[in-house]
């Protein structure tokens, strides 16, 4: 028998917007080792403490607003109530861009003085915000009307807007600056055109309904400090280098980390990013089967991505000296730590959806709440014993807490993981990747002075597909 229809689908949902994806990657091969050769290492740092920002303040203003659109459109849709639905989520919106202005005037001036950021940097990333949410809003309604080629042309036509604004900006004004405005601009740009193509028709009457907001908060409330917890796990490290005014370690924690994001954040995100809206479109309609769905899912992403998991434990430095040419050579300790740990952190998202589902997020908000803090304590003392290695350390340990306080944890009326299969797949995967790298090393001794040991990196990538290609029915549990 064939492998069931369920991972066809599977796939085939995530290769829709693979293509996207992977003009990301491509882009950000070109790009990241342009900009770490043409920025100093204070500018690398200084520029990725901004987008960090950027990111920790969209996830308390847009983000929330985005995913609460994408949770209940279907349920307003069939309520035929979208007009309502879009004034809502207006006045939410301008509320909350609202709270997020005054903060920013309260609390600039603390910010600047103890990051050693400039203001106008600070003022920069505060307009990045508007159109960042909108773009965030258009994102998912791309997703609700699966549209992935028109999200495939707006991630090309941004890294390429990004990366011509910036050449034409940085010769008169300093290079973070021009790289904040070259931001700012494409997203614009970005907006402008998927607004264009989808038409989206957008009727509102300003009618307050105070249930949709009640609805909204439970729902978003729990989430926003889940992620803001989850910001606080991955990028907690660079800003207290900053703090000790370690500029090497807060440009290399932040390069390894713009470098994750643009590539292996991009792809392992894919998974989820495509297959959120049919589990909850089954859930909505009643439709059976939503366990064995979502544990396929988890299994597939766990063949498809363990063998590039694997690839920066066993190679680092060789992916840092192609990558970094060089420049950064402390990041192969880093390496291997931030792509695990993004790994597992979109595998949770699998894991939780449970909690979205019944509606009952708080209890992955009290497990990200607690990874959280376990983590700013090995933060602090991982890296006051081990540095950079310590961040890694802390970064991968409190990911693995967050996932296993999540994975035993059971909603009764919502289950949506087979633990059983899920673990097995995960184990064969891992096994798999430790005999290629023994099989490679027995025939050809590592050493990273002899130029023939990089072809060790596609082969290790092509033979481990090879074996899960061949494996597939064992690993998966299916019968042929």
């Amino acid at each position: 028998m064939n492998l069931s229809r369920y991972y066809f689908y599977i796939l085939k949902s995530f290769l829709n917007y693979l293509p996207s994806r992977l003009l990301v990657i491509l882009n950000a091969l070109f790009i990241i080792p342009f900009f770490a050769h043409i920025l100093s290492k204070s500018e690398m740092g200084m520029y990725n403490l901004c987008v960090g920002l950027l990111a920790l303040t969209c996830t308390v203003t847009s983000d929330w607003i985005a995913k609460t659109a994408l949770r209940f459109y279907e349920k307003y849709k069939e309520q035929d109530n979208l007009s309502e639905f879009y004034s809502n989520l207006f006045i939410i919106s301008i509320v909350s861009y609202t709270v997020i202005a005054l903060v920013y005037f309260l609390f600039s001036d603390l910010i600047a003085d103890k990051l050693y950021i400039s203001k106008s940097l600070l003022f920069l990333t505060l307009l990045i915000i508007f159109p960042a949410g909108l773009r965030q809003f258009l994102y998912q309604m791309l997703r609700v009307f699966s549209k992935p080629f028109i999200y495939t042309a707006s991630i090309l036509l941004y890294q390429v807007s990004l990366l011509l604004l910036f050449l034409l900006v940085s010769g008169f004004i300093p290079r973070t600056e021009a790289l904040l405005i070259s931001m700012a601009a494409s997203i614009v740009v970005v907006d402008i055109f998927i607004l264009k193509k989808i038409r989206l028709m957008i009727s509102m009457k300003l009618n307050w309904n105070w249930e949709f907001l009640i609805e909204s908060l439970k729902y978003s409330i729990p989430t926003i400090v889940t992620n803001v917890s989850l910001w606080n796990i991955l990028n907690l490290n660079k800003y207290i280098f900053q703090y000790n005014k370690d500029v090497t370690a807060t440009a290399v924690t932040s390069l390894v980390s713009l470098f994750v994001s643009a590539t292996i954040t991009q792809i392992v995100s894919t998974f989820y990013f495509a297959l959120f809206p049919v589990i909850v479109e089954k859930y909505e309609k009643k439709q059976d089967g939503i366990r064995d769905f979502n544990t396929k899912t988890m299994q597939l992403y766990t063949l498809i991505f363990m063998p590039i998991v694997g690839l920066f434990w066993y190679y680092p430095d060789m992916i840092s000296r192609i990558v970094f040419v060089g420049s950064y050579d402390e990041a192969r300790y880093l390496l291997p730590f931030f792509v695990t740990a993004i790994f597992i952190h979109e595998l949770i998202k699998f894991i939780n959806i449970k909690y979205h589902l019944s509606k009952k997020t708080y209890i992955e908000m009290l497990n990200a709440l607690f990874s959280c803090i376990v983590s700013v304590g090995l933060n602090i003392c991982l890296i006051k014993m081990y540095g950079i290695l310590g961040a890694g350390i802390a970064i991968l340990a409190s990911f693995l807490l967050c996932s296993i306080l999540n994975i035993f944890h059971k909603i009764d009326e919502v289950d949506c993981i087979d633990l059983g299969k899920f673990v097995h797949t995960i184990m064969f995967a891992i096994f798999i990747g430790l005999v290629v790298f023994l099989l490679l090393n027995f025939i050809m001794p590592y050493d990273i002075s002899r130029i023939e040991n990089l072809f060790k990196i596609p082969l290790f990538v092509l033979i481990s597909y090879w074996f899960t290609w061949n494996l597939r029915f064992i690993i998966l549990e299916q019968k042929k």
